[in-house]
């Protein structure tokens, strides 16, 4: 059973389980990536 879930920092809010049958997109300001970027 593959599925993705989204669990929240705020216990006032539900996890959301994302499926394959899903249609979606994350939206948000990256703060941090693991690859460096930075040219030499």
């Amino acid at each position: 059973d593959g599925y993705i879930e989204l669990r929240p920092a705020n216990k006032d809010f539900k996890p959301i389980r994302i499926d394959e049958d899903d249609d979606f997109e994350v939206w948000g300001v990256v703060i941090w990536t693991i690859k460096n970027w930075r040219k030499y």
